[in-house]
């Protein structure tokens, strides 16, 4: 689709009814380009025209734009209007924002253009527009038997259904903020609320549209596209940085020359606020101690007869509570090689982040013990506060060899004290289940739990004072030394 269709074709259109209500029903770019054009002061770019097209599919969607870049305007704005007249003929649409102030404000934006737009309700009119009683906004066009719902984080949709329909199209628009993305718990929290609320609430046919911007690397967009990227969610994934890969700018109508470009910049309020949010490229927060890049992962280790092996490290962080706001036990191994600067770690693949009683603590040290090759020569570490020695004299009580650590040393010290390792790479990951170990060693100092970090710090300590041990010319697994 060519600029063309802005000035000769649209003019061709605004004369001939039939004719343009017909085109404009099968390409939304037609749609937007004869009855909502005053809602875009720019001319559109080729990621524009992606966008429509894009919309036009039945595809899930995610896309990540930089600031005011049109996003809303056409896949909030526009589309949901489209996608009922046009031929997608959607006939329960959801949209939901991070406040309802912001579902608020969707909904005045398309009821103003449902009850003002003399040419679009002339052509495809007549609309209704609700308010329901409990405080979802509620558009409703009887000519099409369609509905549009517009809602927020805060409120429940659970089983909601318009004429026995399932929403056949669900909207999400910026439904996470810096707060929500800061800690875990509100990343989860967002997550869960999209996979286990709002897609389910569809059908078979429903398709998600998601849009937004970067605000974090675990983010609910960033999600999302790691599932598309591996196959385990089905849809387009499509970024839109100010600028791409060669500094060229993608929407020239709006920043023409470099000028323009530095204005935007200067405005973004800060140089961080710019490269993420702008440039959508991961910004590292300035206090953050261990960076996402310094992690090395590994598929396999050497086998525990390897004469260069020292010993297992297995330290152990209890809780002692079940509840859902306590912290959780978690259990870090770590296989020692080498000695002095050819010391390697490499993080035992059973990782354990649970909320476990000392009974089941117990039980579960003993399973963890069982994936260890090498287990009779696992020295185990457990932090003991308070309650939390519990833990430790069950161990013994079992007659396991148990090392209690009182930690006096404040959490980010310790964390502070592993990233060297880790930096100079002697610390290696599991590729495969270390994950949520990995996020609380990057994010730390942001999420609401860092139980596994302080495991893990607990046995980088533990790993680098291990004394190194001869191991004996015959051996075989349970062997005692």
């Amino acid at each position: 689709m060519t600029t063309k269709i802005t000035t000769e074709k649209i003019e061709q259109l605004r004369s001939d009814q039939a004719v343009r209500i017909s085109a404009c029903r099968k390409r939304h770019m037609l749609f937007f380009l004869t009855y909502l054009s005053d809602s875009i002061e720019y001319p559109f770019a080729s990621m524009h025209h992606e966008m429509f097209a894009l919309s036009q599919g039945k595809q899930n969607l995610v896309v990540m734009g930089f600031r005011n870049c049109a996003k809303s305007t056409i896949l909030t704005y526009s589309y949901p209007i489209w996608a009922i007249v046009g031929e997608q003929q959607k006939r329960f649409i959801l949209i939901a924002s991070q406040t309802r102030g912001q579902a608020a404000a969707h909904f005045q934006n398309i009821k103003r253009e449902l009850e003002s737009n003399m040419l679009l309700r002339k052509d495809l009119g007549p609309f209704e527009t609700t308010e329901d009683s409990w405080g979802s906004f509620m558009i409703t066009i009887a000519k099409y038997k369609a509905k549009v719902m517009i809602t927020s984080v805060e409120q429940s949709t659970r089983g909601i259904r318009y004429l026995n329909r399932r929403p056949d199209l669900i909207i999400l628009d910026d439904v996470e903020d810096s707060r929500s993305v800061k800690t875990k718990d509100g990343r989860d929290k967002i997550y869960d609320w999209l996979t286990r609320e709002l897609i389910p609430m569809g059908d078979r046919y429903t398709r998600v549209v998601v849009i937004g911007n970067l605000l974090h690397e675990d983010s609910l967009m960033m999600r999302l596209k790691e599932s598309i990227k591996n196959g385990d969610y089905s849809g387009d994934f499509r970024a839109y940085p100010i600028l791409d890969g060669n500094s060229e700018c993608l929407w020239p109508g709006k920043f023409p020359d470099k000028e323009s470009i530095e204005a935007e910049r200067q405005r973004a309020g800060s140089p961080r606020a710019w490269k993420q949010e702008y440039l959508l490229k991961l910004v590292t927060p300035e206090d953050q101690i261990i960076q996402r890049e310094w992690i090395q992962y590994y598929t396999s280790m050497p086998s525990v007869r390897d004469a260069t092996y020292q010993g297992t490290i297995l330290a152990i962080d209890p809780a002692i509570s079940l509840s859902e706001t306590a912290d959780y036990t978690a259990m870090v191994g770590i296989h020692v090689f080498g000695t002095g600067k050819e010391r390697k770690m490499y993080v035992h693949k059973h990782i354990v982040n649970e909320r476990l009683t000392t009974n089941a603590s117990t039980t579960k040290v003993k399973q963890v013990l069982q994936t260890i090759e090498a287990s009779h020569n696992t020295k185990i570490i457990v932090e003991s506060n308070g309650y939390q020695g519990a833990l430790a004299e069950a161990l013994h009580h079992e007659g396991m060899v148990t090392e209690v650590v009182h930690n006096r040393i404040k959490k980010e010290d310790r964390i502070f004290a592993a990233s060297g390792p880790i930096g100079a790479g002697r610390v290696l990951f599991p590729s495969v289940g270390s994950k949520e170990l990995v996020d609380q060693l990057v994010n730390f100092g942001t999420e609401k739990h860092d139980d596994l970090a302080d495991a893990f710090a607990m046995a980088v300590q533990g790993a680098i004072d291990l004394k190194p041990f001869v191991m004996p010319e015959i051996w075989c697994p349970g062997m005692p030394y």
